[in-house]
């Protein structure tokens, strides 16, 4: 039996095929498509109980270490309770008061925090905000969001929110306005500020059943707010009041 010899014609369809196959995985890299879905993992340095409720303010982690890509979201408080830290779309903010936030370049900071809940998010859907959502409806909008996009609403789960804003909001330095706090974190209360209908962002973890690790108590959601311009604004969201006109970005799921 003679060896099978491929023609020259088929031999150049292959080789067109298999060009074909390297060049359209390139684009659809660089496109972002065939992306792995979100794996559903939440890390957190320290728990809000150590760190708000039993003065455990140390540093737990390098904000450096914290960040390895630019899909990671994150919010947290630095070492010693003295400013907060919000993680977004290759973004890593930092406040130290409410006069104003800097982005800081991770990678050269030595800065560390005391505690930060983040999630790696390779890609995200998005839900269109189609009428304002009021103070007392945002918790259950998230959770019927999140729920009909297949995430799993038990356990927790990171998101972005981009829209026309209205909320209160605090910066740490020392003491937190949800917490007694004990020694020197007694010598500073937050400053805080307030937003009304500006676009802003708001970047935060919704984990229902997580009150004193995640949360605070009575609360099922752990949020930031980011508003970018001259002074840039970044702190915690202690009340929404309201939300409308944008989009709601929720972890893209095998589903």
């Amino acid at each position: 039996m003679q060896p099978f010899s491929p023609s020259k014609p088929l031999m150049n369809a292959l080789y067109r095929c298999v060009i074909l196959v390297v060049v359209y995985g390139v684009v659809g890299i660089a496109l972002g498509g065939g992306q792995a879905p979100w794996n559903g993992e939440v890390r957190h340095w320290g728990t809000m109980l150590e760190v708000l409720g039993q003065g455990q303010t140390q540093a737990r982690v390098r904000i450096g270490d914290a960040t390895p890509s630019a899909d990671v979201v994150a919010v947290g408080a630095l070492e010693g309770l003295k400013g907060e830290i919000t993680i977004v779309d290759g973004n890593v903010w930092i406040a130290r008061d409410a006069q104003g936030a800097e982005a800081i370049d991770a990678a050269e900071s030595d800065a560390s925090a005391a505690l930060l809940i983040s999630a790696r998010v390779p890609e995200w859907r998005t839900v269109t905000i189609k009428k304002p959502i009021q103070a007392e409806e945002f918790e259950t909008f998230l959770r019927r969001s999140a729920g009909n996009a297949g995430i799993d609403t038990k356990r927790p789960f990171p998101f972005v929110l981009e829209a026309a804003l209205s909320v209160d909001a605090h910066v740490v330095r020392g003491n937190c306005p949800h917490a007694a706090a004990s020694g020197e974190e007694k010598r500073l209360e937050p400053e805080r500020f307030s937003i009304r209908g500006r676009r802003a962002t708001l970047v935060g973890f919704f984990a229902e059943g997580s009150e004193g690790i995640l949360t605070h108590h009575g609360a099922a959601t752990h949020v930031h707010v980011v508003l970018p311009g001259e002074p840039s604004l970044m702190g915690h969201v202690d009340s929404v009041t309201e939300v409308h006109d944008g989009v709601l970005r929720l972890p893209k799921t095998k589903r």
